[in-house]
């Protein structure tokens, strides 16, 4: 008995120096694993969506810039203000158009009324202008 007694302290004064023990530096910690990954190929190329077109703008342009004989002089006239005013939008085949009346207005003793100076359309994907001939037929305006 005298040795249990005896064990006992010595037993419980060792398991506190092992939990008060600092771990030990010498052990080799492993070093982190990088892995390079492979560069990912798209195949197809997402379309960004195109700003949208602003067509009074171009409707606006043209105005200043026509060779347009009417909408040329009516330019040229200080009291004439040249404007163009949205008509519709028109499918033509596959084509979608702004259509706008380029004109002034004209006042006179028989009232106040618009004059079509030209008719123009414009491409509502890509912005070309072009102008109506007498017989309708597009052509593309270039100035």
């Amino acid at each position: 008995m005298l040795i249990t007694k005896n064990i006992i302290p010595a037993f419980i004064v060792f398991i506190l120096m092992l939990g008060c023990r600092q771990p030990s530096k010498d052990k080799t910690v492993a070093e982190p694993v990088v892995v390079k990954a492979k560069p990912i190929i798209v195949d197809t190329i997402k379309k960004v969506p195109a700003k949208p077109i602003d067509v009074d703008s171009l409707a606006n342009y043209y105005i200043a810039h026509a060779k347009n004989e009417l909408v040329a002089m009516a330019r040229k006239e200080t009291t004439v203000k040249e404007e163009a005013l949205f008509d519709q939008e028109e499918k033509i085949g596959s084509t979608n158009y702004q259509r706008f009346n380029i004109g002034h207005d004209f006042i006179d003793e028989d009232g106040a009324r618009f004059i079509s100076d030209s008719w123009i359309y414009i491409d509502s994907a890509t912005g070309k202008i072009f102008e109506s001939d007498p017989n309708g037929a597009l052509i593309k305006w270039s100035n």
